[in-house]
């Protein structure tokens, strides 16, 4: 009995160890257990290996891959900082406007005196006899009449004359200059940047 209980002792190590063993054992290709001992899985043909071996080259993989991916994110990041934040100078045109003197000739009218001779009605008394004596004939009687007459008199008028004088006057003139600026490549490459402004 008690070399029985040993026999079923070992069959259960014995097959434990088995399953342990095969279980480790997979394909490399589509990942599934394989418990025979072949070579080549028998559902996809891929080569059977050790599942440590297979994931301990699962990792080298993954450690290859990060290699290659940390570079290319880092760069990635240093060119979105080149391309959105980084202001780069450039040359622009910068309009402005500028007065310039000239001189002109203006036209004015002013009002200039000058002497003129008037013409006036006036009336002036007269005293003439109204009526004369009967025995003597003398005038007896007298009376103050009006006459009409023209006289004439010297007054200052007013016309107007038009004269000229240089007067200076200024025109506006835009004129250009180029200065340097700042923006991101992003603004540049689409067509956001000012290469042409007035101030």
């Amino acid at each position: 009995m008690y070399s029985k209980s040993i026999r079923n002792i070992y069959k259960l190590v014995h097959s434990n160890v088995y399953i342990m063993t095969e279980e480790k054992r997979i394909c490399s290709k589509c990942g599934k257990a394989i418990k025979d001992d072949h070579k080549h899985c028998p559902s996809c043909g891929g080569k059977v290996v050790d599942q440590e071996e297979h994931r301990v080259h699962g990792v080298k993989k993954r450690k290859i891959g990060l290699y290659f991916v940390i570079p290319i994110v880092v760069i990635l990041i240093i060119a979105s900082v080149v391309i959105f934040a980084i202001p780069f100078q450039y040359k622009a045109t910068e309009a402005y406007d500028v007065q310039e003197p000239y001189t002109d000739t203006e036209y004015y009218y002013e009002n200039e005196p000058y002497d003129a001779l008037e013409y006036y009605y006036e009336e002036e008394p007269n005293t003439v006899c109204a009526g004369h004596s009967f025995w003597t004939g003398a005038c007896n009687e007298w009376k103050t009449e009006y006459t009409t007459v023209t006289k004439s008199r010297t007054v200052t008028k007013y016309q107007q004359v038009q004269k000229s004088r240089t007067v200076t006057k200024y025109n506006t003139i835009q004129k250009e200059k180029e200065v340097w600026k700042k923006d991101t490549l992003f603004n540049m490459w689409i067509g956001k940047t000012q290469y042409w402004y007035k101030v």
